[in-house]
């Protein structure tokens, strides 16, 4: 097992309609839940420590957003080790890693892989 691996989404110009949010990661045949969880209004990330061999995997982060606006994702691998607490130690904002994360002085322990967007037209 690696380092904390960090996915989740930012809102802009919309916002989210229900508390429903939850993310999940798949590999190797099996579902994993997250260790850990932080959100904001503008924003709801995941912490994962996910296995560092076997199949490749994927993440998905649902929620209920209103059908304006933009949803900025992101998926974020740990490179450097680090307990929970620093993997979740982030704010939600533009300028960040992929568009939705900022970790200050531990930027460097991810990354910084490119982000994902959806405009939503109402």
């Amino acid at each position: 097992v690696k380092s904390y691996d960090v996915s989740g989404i930012r809102l802009s110009s919309t916002n989210f309609t229900t508390n429903n949010q939850g993310a999940y990661y798949y590999s190797n045949g099996s579902y994993t839940t997250p260790d850990g969880s932080r959100g904001a209004s503008n924003g709801v990330g995941y912490a994962f420590k996910v296995p560092s061999s076997g199949d490749i995997g994927y993440s998905a982060v649902m929620a209920d957003v209103a059908k304006t606006g933009t949803v900025y994702g992101s998926y974020q691998h740990g490179v450097k080790n680090m307990n929970l607490n620093t993997a979740l130690n982030f704010t939600f904002t533009s300028t960040g890693q992929g568009g939705v994360f900022e970790w200050g002085s531990y930027d460097s322990y991810f990354d910084q892989m490119g982000g994902v967007y959806i405009t939503m037209l109402s």
